[in-house]
């Protein structure tokens, strides 16, 4: 058996210094370390923040066509309430020879859409009739609501939609569209004082352009 030899200092050196770097990092590797995680932060804060822009951005966008689809539903609910021109039309014939009724329909419109207002007598309310009002201008549209066929008093004013760059009304009446009700022969005769009952159109085309949604057409049938 041979005796045990302590080992020279020099390799006691290194084996203690290879005992070190195995037992920790060094300067270079700590600094290699922390510019990982770096990177790995800053990609995670871009992931995260275009993740939150992203359900920001659909949920502005699901709000804005819920906006849109209210205030559609809304029109088309009250036009299929619009009273018979026989009925809307004061009680009888000597109310509209006189003038004192309200057309049933009446529509008067800007050619280039900016302002426009389209207005109708509805079955219901207290008085069993009221008029409904659509009122566009400076790039909003509204609704205006009275509860008698006169539309007097103050309206219940109900907002429907902001950012409207162009609303164009046609109402389609015998294969031909019109952007002005009652036709000027309706008018004239009116004005004469010729008991006339102008027959509701067939239809109500509607089209709404929206900068951040683009052009959208309803058509609403009447009868």
């Amino acid at each position: 058996m041979q005796p045990y030899r302590t080992p020279p200092p020099a390799l006691a050196a290194r084996r203690r210094s290879a005992r070190c770097r195995g037992a920790g990092l060094t300067l270079i590797e700590l600094m290699v370390a922390m510019a990982l995680l770096g990177v790995i932060g800053v990609l995670t804060w871009r992931a995260t923040s275009q993740l939150v822009d992203g359900r920001e951005r659909i949920g502005a966008e699901l709000a804005r066509w819920q906006a849109v689809m209210h205030a559609s539903a809304l029109i088309e609910r009250e036009l299929m309430q619009i009273a018979p021109p026989e009925l809307a039309d004061g009680t009888g014939a000597t109310a509209a020879a006189t003038g004192a009724a309200l057309p049933a329909l009446e529509l008067e419109a800007e050619p280039d859409g900016h302002r426009s207002r389209l207005a109708w007598t509805v079955v219901g309310g207290e008085q069993g009739f009221g008029r409904v009002e659509l009122l566009h201008r400076d790039g909003r549209l509204e609704a205006l609501v009275w509860p008698d066929r006169e539309a007097r008093g103050e309206a219940v004013r109900l907002p429907l939609l902001d950012g409207v760059d162009a609303l164009r009304w046609r109402l389609l009446a015998a294969g031909q569209p019109h952007t002005q009700w009652p036709i000027a022969e309706s008018r004239s005769r009116r004005r004469g004082r010729v008991a006339l009952v102008t027959p509701l159109p067939e239809a109500v085309e509607l089209t709404l352009e929206l900068a951040d949604v683009g052009p959208l057409t309803r058509v609403f049938a009447l009868r």
